[in-house]
């Protein structure tokens, strides 16, 4: 008899064990990123990799159950991470012990190989279920499965699809559409790995650009499973988590000034509840952390060696507030294609005119003294300037197309001083009328030959005008376009003055 009640006992204590651990809540805590753009300094006092270091290593001490992702578009930027291809950002990275980081559309922008060479060298897991190679293989994980005690996680990336109009990733990769792909992995997820807890870490972007383009929140509408998309591409700043379809969204602005801090509470392996916040992340609330310093400093000393050379003086501040190079005239739109112009004539080539896409223009320039560092901040991108001929009735097709991009597109053109026209926008600005087109005050002839001066990402890649170009004849003049602003400032004998003198009229009813 006292077996009996012994046996009994002991099962009544492994029934409330297991009663006990099946109702106990858990918190798992992730910390994220985005857009960080090679921003591996604080930018007036704000973020710094070292810096954001030391945050995050205060949060690992209290979180045993932590992700640290970051979500895409950690290329191009500053220019000491572009001269070394951002292998300084990805060391850090991998310091600080990031689990995942999806692929952003900057991630293309110094072509496959580079990426790859990028990818071997990171410890850490780049995401993207929905750019594959020519055999329809995803070129990274698609997915990475982490288990902690008492529940699953699965994170996915997705990569927005304007990644083939705004950077450069070949001929020879696949973009699938970011909804399908996103439901085809959230199942896997689901049913083959047994996953409780589904994030997205995508670079889609909350603001919608253009008509095409895929958003976020397009993402959370036509889906249903994912208890957290952790978002970039649209540096957007939250300040409480946006709920679509049940999925919390949230995106940490850019440049590692903040660190997104989200706890998910989970009870049954099921997500009851979300608590997000962002942390600012600056010089005086987190000194640098030493460790990602040492990793750092070798890069930036060399660096210096070359840019800081002061290349001429500006009487006023070349603004750049709210890409302002994507919406309208601007003073450092006017002075890279005036540069593009004054660069050609002092060598002897002559052009018409030269047009810049907004997109291609990062950051203004001070006032005062500047650096060629300044240019290269400014100027990121690796294009070489071309030489067009184009025929007047082709030249009006070209700025038809101009005209019908939407404002806040990189396809949005800058134009240098002998050009004057109007975009007439209706409605809803996604669909631009040209009027008024001059140059050099005159109507263009439909009977002549011009030359204009581009790039080669326009002309090549741009899918609003690359087919324009397509039967044109092309010539290459081989130097880079940050080293031609760089050039043309040095050559000026006083200071450059920003300018703004009606090349660009925007009306809108």
């Amino acid at each position: 008899m006292k077996n009996i009640f012994t046996i009994l006992l002991l099962s009544l204590l492994f029934t409330g064990c297991a009663i006990s651990e099946k109702s106990k809540t858990h918190e798992l805590v992730i910390l994220h990123t985005n857009d960080h753009h090679g921003a591996i300094l604080p930018i007036n006092s704000k973020g710094g990799l070292a810096q954001r270091s030391t945050y995050i290593n205060s949060v690992k001490s209290t979180s045993p159950n932590l992700l640290i992702l970051d979500a895409g578009d950690m290329n191009t930027g500053s220019v000491v991470s572009d001269m070394f291809d951002a292998l300084p950002d990805i060391e850090a990275y991998n310091a600080i012990g990031y689990d995942a980081v999806t692929l952003g559309n900057h991630e293309f922008d110094g072509g496959y190989q580079k990426l790859l060479k990028q990818i071997k060298h990171s410890k850490f897991k780049w995401l993207s279920a929905n750019v594959l190679d020519q055999n329809k293989t995803p070129i990274v994980d698609p997915f990475i499965i982490r288990d902690f005690d008492g529940f699953r996680v699965g994170v996915f990336g997705i990569t927005t699809l304007q990644t083939k109009s705004s950077s450069s990733p070949g001929s020879e990769l696949i973009f699938e559409n970011e909804i399908s792909s996103a439901k085809k992995y959230i199942k896997i997820l689901k049913d083959t790995y047994k996953a409780d807890i589904i994030i997205a870490l995508t670079h889609l972007g909350s603001d919608k650009e253009s008509p095409e383009q895929i958003t976020s929140i397009m993402l959370a509408e036509a889906t249903s499973g994912i208890d957290l998309i952790v978002d970039g591409h649209s540096h957007t700043k939250f300040q409480t988590p946006l709920y679509v379809n049940q999925t919390a969204i949230v995106s940490a602005n850019e440049w590692g000034k903040y660190v997104g801090k989200a706890k998910l509470i989970i009870k049954n392996k099921k997500l009851v509840d979300i608590q997000w916040k962002d942390t600012a992340i600056t010089e005086q609330e987190f000194v640098a952390d030493p460790k990602i310093s040492k990793i750092l400093n070798p890069y930036i000393e060399e660096a210096n060696q070359s840019l800081n050379e002061v290349i001429g003086v500006s009487s006023d501040k070349f603004e750049f507030k709210n890409n302002i190079t994507r919406y309208q005239e601007s003073t450092i739109g006017n002075l890279v294609c005036d540069s593009i112009v004054g660069y050609l004539k002092d060598h002897n080539i002559s052009v018409d005119f030269a047009m810049m896409n907004g997109g291609g223009i990062r950051f203004g320039l001070p006032k005062g003294e500047i650096k060629k560092e300044d240019i290269l901040t400014a100027l990121p991108y690796k294009n070489n300037i071309y030489v067009v001929k184009i025929d007047g009735k082709t030249l009006l097709e070209l700025f038809d197309a101009v005209a019908k991009v939407p404002q806040g597109s990189g396809s949005f053109m800058q134009v240098s001083s002998a050009v004057s026209h109007t975009i007439l926008y209706e409605k809803d600005n996604k669909n631009g009328k040209l009027l008024n087109l001059k140059l050099n005050s005159a109507p263009i002839d439909i009977n002549r030959t011009y030359y204009l001066a581009t790039n080669d990402y326009v002309i090549y890649s741009d899918p609003r005008y690359k087919d324009i170009f397509s039967n044109l004849e092309i010539f290459d003049n081989s130097v880079l376009l940050s080293q031609v602003v760089i050039d043309y400032i040095k050559s000026q004998k006083t200071k450059i003055t920003p300018i703004i003198d009606g090349r660009i009229t925007i009306i809108k009813q």
